[in-house]
């Protein structure tokens, strides 16, 4: 999300989650994207704008309109990793362990979930989607942005990402680096495997 602000796209967040020991930066997360199941009116709101969707609530998306979707690829023992030290900062560790998922469990639950998002995308006529894998290095970073800008430029008319930047041929190097210098690698505690 980082990249898109850099790229100067509009995005849909609320900030009602805020930076954290785990996301020093912030979550730039909507809360309504949480209802998702529930309501998704909100989206009424969100047209031309970058939202955080995480991979599980995908399929509540309104097939009213079309999706420009960037999935980002994690390995599963970094995730897995991220959410053990995120569940011990917020818990007291006693009762975490107390009716928690295994290690194993949770794992083929994120699996499982991560299988039907992808099938779903798959399936889903009203989307085009870009898989990237999570950048852990900057060379990660500047393939992540080339990749994500070469994709919304198909989409530009409607998305007004890089104010213009995408219709100016010249201008996109310039955009790449400048989304790929957000990413702070060493944020990627979890993630070096």
């Amino acid at each position: 999300m980082q990249m898109f602000e850099a790229a100067e796209l509009s995005l849909l967040v609320d900030r009602c989650r805020v930076a954290d020991a785990d996301n020093p930066r912030g979550y730039f997360e909507f809360e309504p994207v949480k209802g998702l199941a529930r309501d998704s009116s909100f989206f009424a709101d969100a047209v031309g704008k970058g939202i955080k969707v995480v991979a599980p609530l995908l399929r509540f998306l309104p097939d009213t309109y079309h999706y420009a979707v960037v999935f980002i690829e994690r390995p599963m023992a970094a995730v897995l990793a991220s959410q053990r030290v995120m569940l011990s900062r917020i818990s007291d560790g006693e009762s975490s362990s107390r009716g928690a998922l295994s290690e194993e469990a949770l794992q083929q639950a994120f699996e499982k979930s991560l299988r039907a998002s992808k099938a779903w995308l798959r399936a889903a006529s009203n989307a085009d989607v870009l898989y990237v894998k999570h950048p852990t290095t900057p060379a990660d970073s500047l393939e992540m942005a080339e990749a994500i800008v070469g994709f919304s430029a198909k989409f530009r008319d409607v998305t007004g990402f890089g104010a213009g930047s995408l219709r100016d041929v010249p201008l996109r190097p310039a955009l790449v680096r400048e989304m790929a210098a957000v990413v702070e690698p060493s944020l990627n505690r979890q993630g070096r495997n």
